[in-house]
Formats: structure tokens, C-alpha cells, sequence
């Protein structure tokens, strides 16, 4: 009868470690889909900018400006998805 008690607490201390490490991995891998999702975006965003700034001929300041803002909200959110996955 002890047996099956050591046995019962055994397991389920076993279980309850093989759960927290599951969450742990499936956080960290979604952390790292995040992080590639929001880079893959902000490479986009970039490209489109790029199209749309090389339409004339040259990059005024008006354009180079939209582009500091794409980086920084890219930058941004890049950031904030790392602090969440914390």
C-alpha cells in the first residue's frame, strides 16, 4: 500500500514537471514566432516604402522621414513582444 502512494506522488510530481516545461517551450517557441513574424513584417514594410520612394527617381526628406517612423514602430513592437515574452 505504501508503494502505491510513493508511486501515486512519484507520478504526479513527475507529471507536474513535464507541464511546467511543456508551457515553458511552447512560450519560448512562441516568442521566437513572434520575433520572426514582426521582423518579416517590418522587412516588408520597408520594401513597400522603398517601391513607393523610388517611384520618382530619389528619396526627398518627407520620405526619408516615413521611413524613420516604419523602423521605429517596427523597433517598437519588436520590443514590446520580447517584454510580454518575459
Amino acid at each position: 500500500m505504501r508503494d502505491k502512494i510513493t508511486d501515486f506522488i512519484g507520478i504526479t510530481f513527475q507529471s507536474m514537471l513535464t507541464i511546467a516545461q511543456t508551457d515553458a517551450i511552447f512560450k519560448i517557441i512562441s516568442l521566437v514566432l513572434t520575433i520572426i513574424t514582426t521582423t518579416v513584417l517590418l522587412a516588408r514594410n520597408i520594401y513597400e516604402w522603398y517601391i513607393k520612394a523610388k517611384k520618382d527617381g530619389k528619396i526627398d526628406a518627407d520620405e526619408g522621414k516615413e521611413l524613420i517612423d516604419i523602423v521605429d514602430k517596427g523597433v517598437n513592437d519588436l520590443k514590446d513582444n520580447i517584454k510580454k515574452g518575459d
